[in-house]
């Protein structure tokens, strides 16, 4: 449901002293034909299908930027704190931000805060 993710230039970044991140972006879909996630008529993205966007996009930074292979490993989410001060219109294009805060790195083990926005484009007014 989530578009080919991106690493965020550097030069586009402010970093902060002692803090390890990085940043990515790729764009949400919506799938209208889940029977689960529609099992009623809605207008907004439900809400079980935000946090999916948000675990497809850390899959894919895990595969395509930490070149953690597909079989034999798994990712764990072992907290997770939403904060949705508005509905996601199913209307509208929706960007995800992805801050990547990494706590430990080793062969084995990778252990990362993530912080993830959907940004939406309520209106639009040309110039």
């Amino acid at each position: 449901m989530i578009s080919d993710i991106q690493k965020v230039p550097e030069y586009c970044i402010r970093k902060i002293s002692n803090v390890s991140y990085e940043a990515y972006y790729c764009q949400a879909y919506p799938k209208l034909d889940c029977p689960f996630c529609f099992d009623h008529e809605l207008d907004h993205v439900p809400f079980v299908m935000v946090v999916e966007f948000f675990r497809q996009t850390c899959i894919a930074i895990s595969h395509k930027f930490y070149n953690i292979p597909l079989e034999g490993y798994i990712n764990i989410m072992d907290d997770l704190n939403l904060q949705l001060p508005k509905f996601v219109e199913l209307d509208l294009p929706m960007v995800i931000i992805c801050i990547n805060e990494v706590i430990k790195s080793s062969a084995s083990t990778h252990k990362r805060n993530v912080y993830y926005y959907i940004y939406q484009i309520i209106s639009y007014a040309p110039i």
